[in-house]
């Protein structure tokens, strides 16, 4: 897990000396917006069930700053989608 940033950026150095594939990549509603939607949905829903499991096992603090998360998520993902 620690080595994916480093990877991601050399894979990113690589494909931007193509330009045509770069530009595929990054540009709107391509393949990376909608696998950060993706993931942001999926942080969404994780983090309502982390949420709602912490609050019934009683630690409602926790519970509560998970379900904030998700209402970020939430958030986020609508802006990535729009």
């Amino acid at each position: 897990m620690f080595a994916t940033p480093f990877a991601g950026a050399a894979l990113f150095g690589l494909i931007s000396l193509q330009p045509t594939v770069y530009n595929a990549l990054v540009r709107e509603d391509s393949v990376l917006e909608c696998l950060q939607f993706l993931a942001y949905a999926a942080s969404t829903a994780l983090a309502a069930a982390a949420a709602w499991r912490l609050k019934r096992a009683g630690h409602q603090e926790v519970g509560v700053l998970f379900l904030l998360f998700a209402c970020c998520c939430f958030f986020a993902a609508g802006e990535e989608i729009s």
